[in-house]
């Protein structure tokens, strides 16, 4: 906390973004109980991105060491040959993987299902240019978002407290999680077949993130 605090400071002058204002302004607006509940959140995925980095980090390191060959052993009198050893590579099992938060519970493309941050786990995924920028992993559902995402679809989602109108994201109503296309008063669904969900209560509102891309289902093995 007071490495960043230091960083928002130039000559004892308070130098935030406009994100870090906006940020700021939400967070004045809530209560104490809120307030906890958002700092918790905020130590929570920050502890995530540090966790990726470090990965990625490893990672590079591992693939910059030079590849060890064994040499073929000669035949002993007491040892028979065992011939050519292969190439030593079960160090590099690892390398071009992360790990993203994934609640274990989906997100709804139809009519909501409740999504609790305790109930997060961690899916194995390629490290690529998009599961890097991810910030978590969620499962579709249902098929109201069809047919750009669909039942059993892992999305990839960057958190933000905010989307623009037109943009797909992780939403809160009620207590209920959708993945919806936002229309300013209401959550939108792609397939025609379902209503739009209207929003009646601001209080009750929250954005997760914005959702940008599903996740390469035969890259990482699922479905």
């Amino acid at each position: 906390m007071v490495s960043a605090l230091n960083e928002l400071t130039e000559n004892g002058n308070i130098n935030i973004s406009k994100d870090e204002k906006e940020l700021l302004t939400y967070y004045k607006e809530l209560d104490d109980y809120e307030k906890g509940r958002v700092i918790g959140k905020a130590e929570e995925l920050a502890e995530a991105a540090r966790r990726r980095k470090a990965e990625l980090e490893a990672a590079a390191a591992e693939k910059a060491k030079p590849k060890i060959k064994a040499l073929s052993v000669p035949a002993s009198v007491s040892e028979p040959d065992p011939g050519p050893i292969e190439d030593i590579e079960e160090e590099d099992e690892e390398d071009g993987y992360i790990y993203l938060d994934f609640p274990d519970l989906p997100v709804s493309a139809g009519t909501g299902v409740y999504l609790h941050d305790d109930y997060t786990e961690q899916i194995k995924v390629v490290a690529d240019e998009e599961t890097t920028r991810a910030n978590y992993a969620l499962k579709v559902a249902g098929d109201s978002m069809e047919p750009r995402f669909y039942d059993g679809d892992i999305v990839l989602v960057e958190t933000q407290p905010s989307v623009e109108i037109g943009e797909v994201g992780i939403f809160i109503y009620e207590g209920e999680a959708y993945i919806k296309e936002f229309g300013g008063d209401r959550l939108i669904s792609i397939n025609p077949k379902y209503d739009d969900i209207k929003i009646t209560d601001s209080n009750s509102f929250y954005c997760k993130g914005r959702v940008f891309s599903v996740l390469d289902p035969v890259k990482n093995k699922y479905n």
